[in-house]
């Protein structure tokens, strides 16, 4: 008994940890998802802002969210890299969306500087914006995808549980089990033999030398 109690703790804590590791990586995962739809936002805002006002002010807003959105694709491409092939492909998906963005970045600030407004608001509400398009929903299926994993998760962590469970008062049972017969042959081998002994060193006792 005490050594099926000693591996089902085993098994628990074995569960408990995998749990806790796959939790962890999905909870990382979901931080840099909203990271970058975060960093997508404010790069968005500041692109429009540039539209209104080309200052050194927005330039330098738009640079440092560009730069957070980067970091944050490179840290979550890093991050999936031993994932599965769905979420890798997001990643790559992603990548690729944010280099068509940093590129239309480019030519829209070249047409700013010509003092070529029109253009860079095609650039925006064209490439830029198909972009920032393709960013956003790629995102919103790493979060769905992030969701139906943390699931799966959860539902075999309660089958685990449960089966531990059942395992558990199958060897508290079983212990018992053995327990009874343990006390059984006890008494058979060795304290019915003594009580008979007992008896019989009575009997001879008492002056009855007839016992054998």
């Amino acid at each position: 008994l005490i050594i099926a109690l000693v591996v089902i703790l085993l098994l628990m804590l074995h569960i408990d940890k995998q749990v806790d590791i796959v939790v962890e990586d999905r909870f990382e995962q979901v931080q840099l998802s909203n990271e970058i739809q975060f960093s997508l936002a404010m790069q968005g805002l500041y692109v429009r802002a540039l539209m209104l006002e080309n200052n050194d002010r927005n330039r330098e807003s738009l640079s440092k969210y560009q730069l957070r959105l980067d970091e944050a694709i490179e840290q979550f491409s890093q991050v999936v890299s031993s994932e599965s092939n769905e979420l890798r492909e997001h990643a790559s998906q992603i990548t690729n969306y944010n280099n068509q963005f940093n590129d239309a970045i480019e030519d829209i600030l070249a047409a700013l500087d010509r003092k070529d407004g029109a253009t860079a608001l095609q650039l925006t509400n064209s490439v830029a914006r198909e972009a920032n398009i393709g960013i956003l929903e790629t995102s919103e299926l790493i979060l769905t995808y992030e969701q139906q994993q943390l699931d799966v998760v959860k539902n075999e962590a309660t089958n685990a549980v449960q089966k531990t469970l059942i395992v558990t008062i199958i060897a508290i049972f079983v212990g018992i089990g053995i327990t009874i017969l343990a006390i059984v042959l006890v008494n058979r081998m060795i304290t019915k033999p003594l009580v008979d002994v007992v008896e019989r060193a009575n009997t001879i006792a008492s002056g009855d030398l007839t016992v054998e």
